[in-house]
């Protein structure tokens, strides 16, 4: 007989560590679908620090997880306000909104193609050298 070892949130946690797919049950029955986790690099709080102490263009979300990581790695939110911020699509928008940065940039669909074009059209004076996304 199995042993419980925690409740069903927990197990679950442990079943997706070792699968990328989640059992959805339908009409039909039961399917798997495919997942993806965000995980952020051990050295990621060095790296931003570093990248933003030389200095960056434009910063990008491309995602609600894009954001929320890159907020908890640095120290001071106030490290983007010397940035424009470009988000793809007003769900991401709203997100930097509700945690700190402002969108100056925001691409009116949650695609990659809309973000390069919505970044095409923002008006700078300055030759961009560094973008991070």
């Amino acid at each position: 007989m199995m042993q419980d070892v925690g409740g069903p949130s927990q197990r679950f946690k442990r079943w997706l560590e070792r699968t990328a797919y989640v059992p959805v049950h339908t009409k039909q029955g039961y399917s798997l679908v495919s997942t993806y986790r965000t995980v952020t690099p051990p050295n990621a709080a060095q790296q931003a620090k570093d990248a933003f102490a030389k200095g960056i263009d434009i910063v990008t979300f491309t995602s609600l997880s894009t954001v929320r990581n890159l907020l908890s790695l640095l120290e001071h939110k106030e490290a983007l306000s010397a940035s424009p911020v470009a988000c793809i699509g007003p769900v991401t928008s709203g997100t930097a909104r509700k945690l700190g940065p402002q969108a100056d940039i925001e691409s009116e669909e949650h695609t990659v193609d809309c973000l390069a074009d919505a970044l095409t059209k923002y008006p700078s004076d300055k030759e961009l050298t560094r973008i991070v996304s």
